[in-house]
């Protein structure tokens, strides 16, 4: 372990991982700050810190399962025909030349999870636009906030979806799986921190949100694209736009607030 830690490589490589972790988990934190806040106030610091918690654990299972996780690459079974513009390329461990279009393991998983992301931040983008919140307010008019379980079950579901991007390129990164797991915990123990001024800074600009969740649709359609291989867009655009976004957004608020004096 000390030779370990006496490694400058082994150091250079954390930090990579470190970093590359907290920029794939934005998408993450937006999420989670997205269904935390539709919970009382009371519950949404607490309810983030355990979902959270629960994302880290399933992460390190992940990690420990790594050589299954990997294995999801191999195809699971193919189609009789080529997808017209997807482009596979398959690695030379899985042993196979398929002569249609192959799908695997980690290929469902991206389809369905990006079919879920699409679905779930369409409907609240659908419902801030159109102000219909009369599914969470009962007879009497008073609000109905969803259960915290189901909260953690998405915040976990999502999790597994977003994590596969990030084990499988820690994997061409890093060889051990301790430097995978401390990394991992480093950036998790970040998003718990930033997740609260996340949250609170998407609660009290409504621009801010509907940004986050146009944002989050483009990232279940973009998972959904790369189940079936197709490259329409790189990932990091989608970063870029967000950011251009948000920096419009800004001035946007910055004017606003000068037009007011």
């Amino acid at each position: 372990m000390g030779e370990l830690l006496s490694n400058p490589d082994v150091w250079v490589s954390f930090l990579t991982l470190v970093l590359m972790e907290i920029v794939l988990g934005v998408d993450n934190i937006i999420f989670i700050s997205i269904l935390t806040g539709k919970l009382e106030k009371s519950k949404q610091a607490s309810t983030r810190f355990i979902g959270l918690s629960l994302a880290l654990a399933m992460r390190v299972l992940l990690l420990l399962l790594i050589g299954w996780i990997v294995s999801l690459r191999c195809p699971l079974f193919e189609l009789p025909f080529h997808i017209p513009g997807a482009h596979v390329a398959l690695d030379a461990s899985c042993g196979v030349n398929p002569e249609g279009h192959p799908v695997s393991g980690r290929d469902l998983i991206l389809i369905i999870g990006g079919l879920f992301l699409v679905f779930k931040t369409g409907y609240e983008l659908y419902l801030k636009l159109t102000k219909v919140e009369t599914d969470h307010v009962d007879a009497e008019g008073k609000r109905i906030y969803p259960s915290v379980v189901s909260i953690f079950l998405q915040i976990i579901l999502v999790d597994i979806i977003f994590s596969f991007d990030s084990i499988l390129t820690a994997v061409g990164l890093v060889d051990d799986v301790r430097i995978m797991i401390a990394a991992v915990v480093v950036s998790m123990i970040f998003m718990m921190v930033a997740s609260k001024w996340v949250s609170d800074f998407i609660d009290k600009y409504p621009g801010i949100k509907i940004i986050a969740l146009a944002f989050l649709v483009m990232i279940g359609l973009y998972l959904f694209l790369e189940g079936f291989h197709w490259e329409f867009f790189k990932k990091e655009y989608l970063y870029f736009s967000l950011l251009f976004a948000l920096i419009c957004e800004a001035l946007i608020i910055r004017y606003r607030r000068l037009t007011k004096q």
